[in-house]
């Protein structure tokens, strides 16, 4: 039996299941902004955490400390140039 140690987003998980091989997907997604309104604030995956009184991103599931004026330095989406 292998101990496989993934990292990811959410830190460190041990697993001790035997499994010796992971299959990876991924999701593109596309969100819309309007051109005077490109904040955190604005997108479908924000999240407001009533018990910590912050905002967290569904995706990175990391803190948002400014989701009205900026879009987060850990955001994943890449913004075309000129846009």
């Amino acid at each position: 039996m292998k101990t496989v140690i993934m990292i990811g987003l959410r830190g460190k998980m041990k697993m001790n299941d035997g499994v010796g091989k992971y299959k990876t997907g991924v999701a593109s997604i596309a969100v819309h902004f309007d051109e005077k309104h490109v904040a955190c604030n604005y997108c479908p995956y924000i999240r407001y955490e009533s018990a910590h009184s912050r905002h967290s991103c569904l995706i990175t599931n990391m803190w948002i400390y400014n989701p009205t004026k900026e879009i987060a330095d850990h955001c994943l989406l890449i913004f075309e140039e000129g846009e």
